[in-house]
């Protein structure tokens, strides 16, 4: 990624109040992305903050602890947005889920939903960068052929995850 890009996203996760930017974890993952963790006070207004400040070419990856346990626990999320909107999968270590396409309003909440993993200095932050990483890039065939039987357990899952906090009220 660009610095100039990297200033950019900075300067714009740095308006949001609710977020603290992580100094000193640039690299870990990528030679170039911001790293933030969310306060106490993060709330839904946050999260669709931080959405809007996902670039076109852009990804946000996060962690969702409550994701069913294929190997270690959780799985990291990673949102990746296009000029025909928001895409998200799901990964750990030795697995990787299909892509699928979702709305802006999901993606805000789903992060909202998983904010409580990313709040303490010792919680892995969140990361965002300008650009897929190659080895991560969805093939055009995967973006242009969504074929919503293949994607169905994992579009349900994230369905049943809106759908029950919704239920609930909860602002975890």
């Amino acid at each position: 990624m660009c610095e100039r890009c990297l200033a950019v996203i900075e300067t714009d996760l740095s308006k949001i109040p609710t977020l603290r930017l992580s100094e000193g974890e640039k690299g870990r993952w990528l030679p170039s992305d911001a790293s933030f963790r969310f306060t106490p006070e993060s709330d839904a207004v946050t999260a669709s903050l931080v959405i809007s400040a996902l670039p076109d070419g852009g990804c946000l990856r996060f962690f969702d602890g409550e994701h069913p346990k294929l190997t270690d626990d959780g799985a990291f999320a990673m949102y990746w947005r296009a000029s025909d909107g928001i895409y998200v999968s799901w990964g750990n270590h030795g697995w990787t889920s299909n892509v699928i396409p979702i709305t802006e309003s999901q993606a805000a909440e789903y992060l909202r939903l998983c904010m409580r993993w990313h709040m303490t200095e010792d919680s892995d932050p969140c990361r965002m960068w300008d650009g897929v990483p190659r080895t991560r890039r969805p093939g055009l065939s995967a973006l242009l052929g969504y074929d919503p039987t293949v994607n169905s357990r994992e579009r349900n899952y994230l369905l049943r995850r809106l759908e029950l906090r919704s239920q609930d009220g909860a602002a975890k």
